[in-house]
Order: C-alpha cells, then sequence, then structure tokens
C-alpha cells in the first residue's frame, strides 16, 4: 500500500515540473514603418529602396538566451504575376496598379515573399542570462520597374508579415506573431518634350505669288490624364521685313496618354505678289528666336 502512494507522488511531482516549462515561452513581435517611394516614370533606371523590420522578444530567465526565427511577407494585397502591385484610387485599369518587389538582399537577387525559400531567418541574442529583452533589426530592399505608365498620384498597398520560431514546425503552425506594414509610391504628374522643335526655315522670293510655308515637328509626353497646354511667346514675328505667323497643330487643354504625342508648329509668308523684303543683296538670311512652352 505505501508503494502505492508513493509512486503517485513521483508521477504528480513529473506533471507539475512539465507545466512549468510549458509557461516559460519566448514572446516576439515584429513592426516595420514600411516604405514610401517617389516614382519618375520617364527614368529608365528601377526606382530602388530600402525599408526595416524589428523583431522584439521577451523571455524567461529559464528560457535559452539565443532565439532564431522567420520572417514571411504575404506579397500584399495585390500580388500577380510574381509582382506585388499598389493600387491607386482601387486600381481598376492596368495604369492604376504599380508594380513592386521586396527583397532580402541589397543585389535584388533574392526575393521576400510568402514561401519558406523567400523568408528572412534571423537570430535574437540576449547575451546573457539577466537580460530578459532583446531586439534586432534588419534591412529589406525594394525595387519599382522602371518606364510604368501609370497614374498620376499615390499607389498603396499593405504587407503582412509572419514571425515564426524557425525551431519549430514553420510559419504553418509556428506563427508566433504577425505585423503589417504599409507601402506608399507616389508617382509624380510631368510633361515632357521628348523631342524638341528644330529650325522653321522659310524661302521666299521678292514679289513671289504663292505663300511661303515652313514647319517644324516635336514631340510631348505627358502622365496619363495629366492636363497641359502648348503655347507659343509670339504668333509671328517680321524677318527682312517679312511678316510671318506661326501656329500650332494643336491648341487648348490637352490630357496625357503616358505616350508621346507628336505635333507641328506651323509657319507662313503671305505672297500676293506685293511685297519685296528688304534684302539688299541675291540672298539674304536673317533669325529670330522663339520659345515653345508646356505648361501642366
Amino acid at each position: 500500500m505505501s508503494a502505492s502512494y508513493a509512486l503517485r507522488g513521483v508521477l504528480i511531482a513529473l506533471l507539475c515540473l512539465c507545466a512549468l516549462r510549458a509557461q516559460a515561452t519566448i514572446v516576439c513581435n515584429v513592426t516595420s514603418s514600411g516604405f514610401t517611394a517617389y516614382y519618375f516614370e520617364n527614368d529608365t533606371n528601377p526606382t530602388n529602396g530600402t525599408g526595416s523590420f524589428t523583431v522584439s522578444c521577451s523571455r524567461a530567465a529559464s528560457d535559452a538566451i539565443t532565439f532564431s526565427y522567420t520572417l514571411r511577407s504575404d506579397d500584399g494585397l495585390n500580388e500577380q504575376s510574381g509582382f506585388n502591385r499598389a493600387f491607386n484610387g482601387g486600381g481598376g485599369t492596368a495604369a492604376g496598379r504599380m508594380n513592386y518587389n521586396l527583397y532580402r538582399d541589397a543585389g535584388l537577387t533574392q526575393r521576400w515573399g510568402n514561401t519558406t525559400a523567400l523568408d528572412f531567418a534571423g537570430t535574437i541574442n540576449f547575451g546573457n542570462a539577466a537580460t530578459l529583452f532583446a531586439s534586432q533589426t534588419l534591412t529589406y530592399y525594394t525595387t519599382i520597374p522602371a518606364l510604368q505608365n501609370k497614374n498620376a498620384g499615390l499607389f498603396t498597398d499593405t504587407v503582412t508579415m509572419r514571425l515564426c520560431n524557425s525551431g519549430g514546425t514553420g510559419c504553418g503552425t509556428g506563427n508566433l506573431s504577425n505585423g503589417t506594414f504599409p507601402v506608399t509610391i507616389n508617382n509624380n504628374s510631368l510633361c515632357l518634350l521628348t523631342t524638341p522643335p528644330g529650325s522653321i526655315s522659310f524661302n521666299y522670293t521678292s514679289f513671289q505669288v504663292a505663300n511661303a510655308t515652313a514647319n517644324t515637328s516635336y514631340t510631348v509626353r505627358c502622365t496619363i490624364n495629366q492636363t497641359y497646354t502648348m503655347a507659343l511667346d509670339a504668333p509671328g514675328g517680321t524677318l527682312l521685313g517679312l511678316n510671318y505667323t506661326l501656329s500650332l497643330s494643336a491648341t487648348g487643354t490637352r490630357t496625357g496618354t503616358g505616350f508621346a504625342e507628336n505635333f507641328t508648329i506651323n509657319g507662313t509668308i503671305l505672297g500676293g505678289g506685293n511685297t519685296s523684303g528688304t534684302c539688299g543683296g541675291a540672298t539674304c538670311s536673317q533669325t529670330q528666336q522663339r520659345t515653345l512652352t508646356i505648361s501642366y
């Protein structure tokens, strides 16, 4: 009878020891302020940047002084075809979706994403048995592909991070904490004179009957839905006693398409057989500078 009581006492002691170990658990969380990028769609190079996250952990005195973790990204709210995507105003069209991606290395060769192979890995080191709190901050890298033809304005996304115990069963069931961070991409409105106008050269003979005409072409590229106007500093002038006029092939307010649009400046010297000009020799030439302004 006494032996039976002794055995029960051992079992009770073992069960109590297991319960104490289960309570001695490292508690961690992850935070990040996200990243903001300023995008210029005429830049032929990708727009690269950085962000950071911080893993903070607390431990009981009986826990180990190091703790290894992995950190996973969920590819944001709108991932498609291998790219994270930030949306502008709901992103109902292709022009409202901006591609970007996250990486674990500065060389942009190791994606940070939603699979085990793309997880960050790190180790929290408390340093000594007396330290019960420690944190680690790591850098992640961002890239936005060049020459995306998108709406002007803000593109946003939200990325969720999953902090996991790398010594456990992985992020499937070993999830310790979730954290989110915002993504903001500012696509700057712009208009570019992608091909500037050349010279307008008139060939006029004294007292000629026909009008003398000439023109030059140019191209303008403006961000999608960006309104703009074009104007000359003067509608014409006088060269060698001959009055000329200039006009644009397109006037009024226009709306950008994101692609180069072709225009011309047209010039005219009226003929009629009554105008000689002021040339005192066999041939004469004179030049005058005019300015084309694109306003947006």
